[in-house]
């Protein structure tokens, strides 16, 4: 009886159609979208304009986003940025050379390392080398920032 079920379960999976492998051009589509809700979620950095930069962060109980060693939730994260971004007259971040890795139709890698100079009111200029990872997930048609990492050199404010 036990091999009978074994032997249907795997026929009908066997006759299950597989998912297609993504064409070039749906990478290059998926690879471009999420470059671009990157970019956004930068530039609105730039600005110092929290509430867009974290807008894209997925709030979900599986999300993760760890900053300079620390693991937070969208909200803390957010409410942690208020508090650094209403310090800053403005900032620059740079992208150097980012790379995305193409998961699956729903699921995107963006990686990069760059730099980072703010100018806080107080006037004295801040500037780092820094690296990132963002993982995108398309979620009922939405894409969101499932998890995000940053980290910056241990000098950054010394």
């Amino acid at each position: 009886m036990t091999r009978s079920l074994l032997a249907a379960v795997l026929a009908v999976s066997a006759c299950a159609p597989a998912r297609p492998e993504l064409s070039p051009g749906e990478r290059a589509a998926i690879s471009d979208t999420v470059m671009v809700l990157t970019r956004a979620m930068f530039a609105a950095a730039e600005r110092v304009d929290p509430e867009a930069t974290f807008a894209a962060m997925s709030a979900d109980s599986d999300a993760a986003h760890l900053n300079v060693g620390a693991r937070f939730t969208r909200d803390s994260l957010l409410a942690t940025y208020r508090g650094i971004f209403a310090g800053l007259q403005g900032q620059r971040l740079a992208l150097q050379a980012p790379t995305v890795t193409v998961l699956a139709r729903d699921a995107a890698v963006v990686s990069a390392n760059g730099h980072f100079t703010a100018t806080p009111k107080t006037g004295r200029m801040i500037e780092s080398d820094a690296a990132w990872t963002f993982v995108w997930v398309n979620r009922g048609g939405r894409w969101t920032l499932l998890h995000s990492h940053q980290s910056l050199p241990s000098t950054v404010g010394q």
